[in-house]
């Protein structure tokens, strides 16, 4: 018994048909031959597709990628907590700001831009640890090709987008809370 698969880049869905029309065609003149006796069988997956059909990713990996994305809901409401805390740690000098005539917007802009530049700090800093961990891993594999252990400018870039996105959605209610600090009350009590 023989199982082929080849892997074909199709960029269209008339490619795909085309491409599926002709592999029918051959088994088809091949039964006729009398070389194929079994039912027409052919499919065409892509790429994320054919790993599903496979079961390329095992059970325990969605395990780890639901608990990563739980961490990360963790680390996002630590950071709102922080930063809630930072804000009232300085009430009095955002409210001497907006006394002197901030305007909240302003407050707003400043606090976001704030945590934008943490956050992209913050991705920065996992894009490196993301680099040691897959060189002590490639370290610890020697028989692997050195393409599999490097990390591309389109994670790079993504990591930092998500990482600067995630910490200004983190923010916003914190800054939010930053903005309605009333300045004549606050500097009344000091």
């Amino acid at each position: 018994m023989t199982w082929l698969q080849y892997w074909a880049e199709l960029p269209g869905a008339s490619d795909r048909e085309a491409y599926m029309a002709h592999l029918t065609n051959y088994v088809n003149e091949q039964k006729k031959l009398g070389r194929f006796e079994r039912p027409v069988n052919n499919a065409i997956h892509d790429v994320m597709a054919w790993m599903r059909y496979n079961e390329v990713v095992v059970d325990e990996v969605k395990v780890l990628i639901s608990l990563g994305f739980l961490f990360f809901v963790v680390c996002l409401l630590s950071c709102v907590s922080l930063l809630l805390t930072k804000v009232n740690g300085h009430r009095s000098e955002l409210s001497l700001r907006r006394a002197l005539g901030a305007s909240r917007s302003q407050v707003l802009l400043q606090n976001l831009v704030e945590v934008a530049i943490v956050g992209g700090a913050g991705g920065l800093l996992g894009i490196g640890l993301a680099h040691l961990g897959l060189t002590a891993i490639q370290a610890g594999i020697s028989q692997a090709p050195d393409h599999m252990f490097r990390i591309d400018w389109v994670i790079v870039g993504l990591s930092i987008a998500i990482s600067v996105s995630a910490a200004v959605i983190a923010g916003l209610y914190p800054a939010w809370k930053a903005c309605e600090i009333a300045p004549a009350s606050e500097l009344k009590a000091q």
